[in-house]
């Protein structure tokens, strides 16, 4: 497909340095967010030739729920940063971003299982598994003139693009398995639900469904 023009959230984390990568690969034109400039360094070397081009740029939001946070406790700390991150971009998108075609938001697995039910193998999950209140509050708002896509992926495993300043600062799933290979433990936590992905794949499905939406064929290759 021809070039795009992307913005993608919180460039330097697990899943969105693979993205990154596979946009660039692709030929788009990329933006990414970062929290503060010092957190572009690592970006800036990684991805060298595109930073030269003119292909990745950075933009500096040093919080992108902080706006209207006014909660304390649980909620602050726990759903705010969680919903906002979401809702208030999903609002910026329809105020003040017309020419925007689709987004693509990244949720997780745990939005969607039904615990009681075990691993349900051969189960193949969809929207119908949403939680039926949020659904309801959804369609409460006039529909925006984007389309709408959410990829929920259960534990990502996989090679890490993003920085490591040191191992402390790895990202939850991959600091799992140095805990094993490091002698720090003996065996990975027990998990009710044993699902799990490749990070390059989650990837891919962002790309996908970002092409997707746009009529374009993809290609995984």
């Amino acid at each position: 497909m021809s070039s795009k023009k992307v913005l993608l959230t919180g460039g330097n984390g697990f899943i969105a340095a693979h993205l990154i990568s596979l946009l660039l690969a692709h030929n788009h034109q990329v933006t990414t967010t970062v929290r503060s400039d010092a957190k572009t360094t690592y970006l800036k070397k990684k991805f060298a030739s595109a930073v030269e081009a003119g292909q990745l740029k950075f933009a500096i939001v040093p919080d992108i729920t902080s706006l209207r946070v006014q909660h304390h406790g649980r909620h602050k700390d726990l759903l705010d940063p969680a919903i906002l991150g979401t809702t208030e971009i999903l609002k910026g998108v329809k105020a003040h971003a017309p020419t925007v075609k689709c987004v693509v938001i990244t949720s997780s697995f745990a939005s969607m299982v039904d615990r009681s039910q075990g691993n349900r193998p051969g189960y193949a999950y969809s929207e119908k598994d949403w939680n039926p209140v949020t659904y309801e509050e959804a369609q409460k708002d006039p529909k925006p003139g984007f389309d709408l896509t959410t990829i929920c992926p259960p534990m990502v495993y996989g090679p890490a693009l993003q920085e490591i300043t040191s191992m402390s600062s790895l990202n939850t799933s991959s600091a799992a398995f140095y805990a094993i290979f490091s002698g720090q433990k003996k065996e990975l936590a027990n998990a009710s639900i044993w699902f799990w992905t490749d990070v390059r794949n989650v990837a891919q499905a962002h790309v996908a469904a970002f092409c997707i939406m746009l009529g374009k064929t993809w290609n995984c290759e």
